[in-house]
């Protein structure tokens, strides 16, 4: 099936960057549009984040569901009085945003955050030659869904349905939202002169009480 979608991109130079108390914290996309991490009234919002203190604590963020994956470095999470879990490239960590989390080592992360109505998933996808990857919308439980993909290193050229064609560079992400559809799209993505790279694909799905899109 064809379906009805919509695509953005979102550049490293238009990403906004913040200190906060372990090292630097960038957003690449908030949902709604006009939502504030600050105020805590978004639905989901992806961010990348440099752990620059050898320990330090992490913002407290009750009703918020977070996914850490670490791009670059090595970092141990501990979540106090209940488990810790030490994190290389491109392993991740699902737990919730009110639990004290503490992270010993200096890294580099890819962070989702989701609000009740919404769920994720992270999946780090190594890119030696051309590669297909699926995109797909809709399920039983979820009627609108977004898939974005962030370009770890190197660049890379992803093709739509063998159609269009977006170029992204490091620290670049597009967005695919459906359009309250079933459906699959097939993209192709290839590193450019030959070159390894390694992307990360986020789902995000959303129930009708929230808008997946960011616009």
């Amino acid at each position: 099936m064809r379906i009805t979608y919509s695509m953005r991109m979102y550049r490293k130079a238009d990403h906004v960057t913040r200190s906060w108390s372990g090292g630097t914290t960038t957003e690449i996309a908030i949902s709604p549009a006009n939502a504030g991490y600050a105020k805590r009234n978004f639905a989901w919002r992806i961010s990348t984040a440099t752990v620059e203190a050898e320990t330090s604590l992490f913002t407290p963020l009750p009703g918020v569901r977070r996914i850490t994956m670490v791009m670059d470095g090595a970092m141990t999470l501990e979540h106090v009085g209940r488990y810790q879990v030490h994190l290389t490239p491109f392993e991740q960590d699902s737990y919730s945003g009110e639990w004290t989390t503490r992270s010993i080592g200096k890294a580099r992360n890819f962070n989702l955050m989701m609000t009740e109505g919404c769920e994720g998933a992270l999946q780090a996808v190594r890119i030696d030659a051309e590669t297909s990857l699926p995109l797909h919308f809709g399920n039983e439980r979820f009627r609108q869904s977004a898939e974005a993909l962030y370009c770890v290193d190197g660049e890379i050229t992803v093709t739509v349905n063998g159609d269009e064609s977006y170029d992204l560079a490091r620290d670049d992400m597009m967005l695919c939202t459906g359009v309250n559809e079933y459906g699959l799209l097939r993209l192709r993505v290839c590193g450019k002169n030959n070159r390894t790279v390694h992307i990360i694909k986020a789902s995000i799905y959303a129930c009708g009480m929230h808008s997946i899109g960011t616009a």
